[in-house]
């Protein structure tokens, strides 16, 4: 049998490198955390492309809706790639708890920044403050729930899991 870490196996380590790499980790299967939700929770951008959409929580259906795309900081709506308005995440300009993330035309703001980091997705722009700025999904894994940015805690409101182009709150898969 050939050691994982043989050139002959690390091919098939890529996918499992690239989410250690996004923070996301590889959950194991018997060590994978009990789900809070009856279905897979996935970031939706909803139907229309305008700023200020809200991004909602939803059930992963597989949608162009939920497909992001993460390229030099920015988190982009992956169907608005290569059109005149590229839509970003966007989390406003204060940094408040609370204050909603919405889709925005990309325009390399700070706002428009984040980084993946032990499967937490953070506001650049806050990370080395007193209160760095998290993605976070809320108490509640329903339908339309909000997302939003909170102080950077460790609780599974802030645990993300990117799979194939889906950003997925960790406790719902």
């Amino acid at each position: 049998m050939a050691s994982l870490l043989s050139p002959r196996c690390l091919g098939s380590l890529t996918g499992a490198a690239l989410m250690l790499a996004l923070g996301a980790g590889v959950p194991s299967s018997a060590a994978a955390p009990a789900s809070r939700a009856a279905h897979e929770a996935c970031l939706d951008a909803g139907n229309t492309r305008n700023n200020g959409d809200q991004v909602r929580l939803w059930k992963c259906a597989g949608h162009k809706n939920q497909r992001f795309v993460i390229t030099n900081g920015q988190i982009k709506v992956e169907d608005t790639i290569g059109d005149a308005k590229e839509m970003c995440l966007d989390a406003g300009n204060t940094r408040n708890n609370g204050d909603r993330v919405r889709i925005w035309k990309c325009v390399n703001h700070t706002n428009q920044k984040w980084i993946i980091r032990n499967a937490q997705i953070v506001l650049a722009d806050t990370v080395g403050k007193s209160q760095e700025m998290c993605l976070d999904a809320g108490d509640t894994r329903n339908n339309g729930d909000r997302v939003r940015i909170w102080k950077c805690v460790d609780h599974t409101n802030q645990k993300w899991v990117i799979q194939q182009g889906y950003i997925k709150v960790a406790d719902t898969i």
